[in-house]
């Protein structure tokens, strides 16, 4: 099992909470032939001087790790796309600096990954919350096609972290994310990954622990420019598969437009500047043939050009849902 090599590869940036943790967790699998792939993404408090005073600690573990450093601060995708060009292993395995894994994740992955010789294996993993955690379980595919739809949809996990990757995947079809796109940058390359992808598997086991209380992350903000990020994710699936797959590319376009009318919710009731709400009901009106493919909530504001009307109707039905929520 050992002649494996994986290669576990960590973006870091703000995360002077979180990274001893993480680290821990890394070094102490109970898988060796491992190397560790570190970016410093010039983080600007004291990750990287803690990371190493735990590498300290791992003596075993030392020649086999790199931390690669960012003249400049590239964002997360950019700092997946380093790791990957100093990858040297069979698989590998994203892993973000604020979460962590269980000791035996990766002796578990290359388990399964040996049973089918399969190119990707992912995994089940718990979603912390300050008082309680989820459960997201991963749910067996049969039908790549099934799995993809699912993915663009939303209605599997799209998460790059928490996987086992053939390397061949990324470099003999040239799959990178895309830089300076840092929100849904896994949206961008999980279908990707599985389009090339011969075999896949999962296993039913929780062994990563996604942090969700790290305030700092990415995806716990919105802004005009993570909601530009989101929506170019879908847009890169679209152009992806225009000339691939007609099944494919037609669910993106629908997962577009779906994404699309949430974002014009969500700015109608943020302090966002107005030209890029109109920008939003103007790009919505490309796409009015898949209106239908969006839920009512959200399908009612895409008829409806005035900000201040839809922004009536978001906070309008915000309130009518806590209250029979409550009750």
């Amino acid at each position: 099992m050992e002649e494996i090599k994986v290669s576990i590869c960590v973006p870091i940036y703000g995360v002077e909470k979180y990274i001893e943790r993480c680290a821990i967790s890394l070094f102490e699998q109970t898988y060796f032939n491992l190397e560790y792939i570190f970016v410093n993404d010039c983080s600007l408090d004291n990750s990287v001087q803690i990371l190493n005073s735990v590498l300290d600690r791992y003596p075993q573990r030392k020649t086999n790790t790199k931390i690669v450093s960012h003249s400049v601060n590239k964002g997360l995708a950019a700092a997946r796309n380093t790791a990957l060009l100093y990858c040297t292993g069979d698989f590998v395995l994203h892993v973000d600096s604020d979460d962590y894994i269980v000791n035996n994740c990766i002796e578990l992955l290359v388990k399964e990954q040996l049973k089918g010789n399969f190119d990707i294996v992912s995994s089940c993993y718990l979603m912390k919350y300050s008082k309680n955690q989820i459960f997201v379980s991963t749910k067996k595919y049969y039908s790549r096609k099934n799995y993809i739809i699912d993915i663009i949809n939303r209605s599997a996990p799209c998460n790059i972290w928490g996987r086992l990757i053939r390397r061949d995947l990324y470099i003999d079809n040239e799959i990178r994310t895309i830089e300076g796109c840092d929100m849904a940058e896994d949206y961008q390359v999980i279908p990707k990954l599985l389009y090339y992808a011969k075999t896949f598997s999962s296993i039913d086991i929780p062994v990563y622990e996604y942090n969700c209380v790290n305030e700092n992350s990415y995806s716990n903000s919105f802004s005009e420019k993570k909601i530009s990020q989101t929506l170019f994710s879908i847009k890169s699936i679209i152009l992806f598969f225009e000339n691939k797959d007609v099944d494919l590319y037609e669910t993106a376009q629908k997962a577009f437009i779906v994404e699309l009318a949430k974002s014009i919710i969500m700015t109608s009731v943020k302090s966002f500047n107005n030209s890029f709400y109109v920008n939003l009901i103007s790009e919505s009106r490309k796409y009015t043939m898949y209106y239908k493919n969006v839920p009512l909530a959200y399908r009612i504001p895409l008829y409806i050009s005035n900000r201040k009307f839809v922004k009536i109707y978001s906070v309008l039905g915000f309130a009518l849902k806590k209250i029979f929520k409550e009750k």
